[in-house]
């Protein structure tokens, strides 16, 4: 019989996770470049939330804002480079970005 230290399984399990990470990594990937639509459609829904802004919101091309992404993907690379109607606009993915290669799902 064998018996497993607490350690020896704490080890395991995270080998565990990160060979899912590695494996959710390779599907996010894969659906992404399948799915030519994907940006645009986040860029649509972007500038939705940014024209609910409510009226009396006065935005000029000093305004920064900061989207937290809990996405691994980034489809507002464009809009980080670019700006969107003139906004400085920061993404941060909070559970790592799949560019970055670094999901974190501990």
């Amino acid at each position: 019989m064998n018996i497993w230290t607490t350690a020896e399984v704490a080890e395991l399990m995270l080998e565990e996770l990160h060979e899912f990470e590695r494996d959710f990594a390779e599907y996010l990937s894969q659906e992404v470049a399948n799915n030519s639509e994907y940006q645009e459609n986040a860029l649509k829904l972007l500038k939705r939330i940014f024209e609910i802004l409510p009226e009396n919101y006065q935005v000029d091309s000093n305004h920064k804002f900061s989207i937290l992404d809990f996405n691994y993907t980034n489809p507002f690379q464009r809009v980080v480079e670019n700006s969107l109607d003139n906004f400085s606009v920061t993404v941060v993915n909070v559970h790592g970005s799949l560019q970055d290669e670094n999901i974190i799902l501990e």
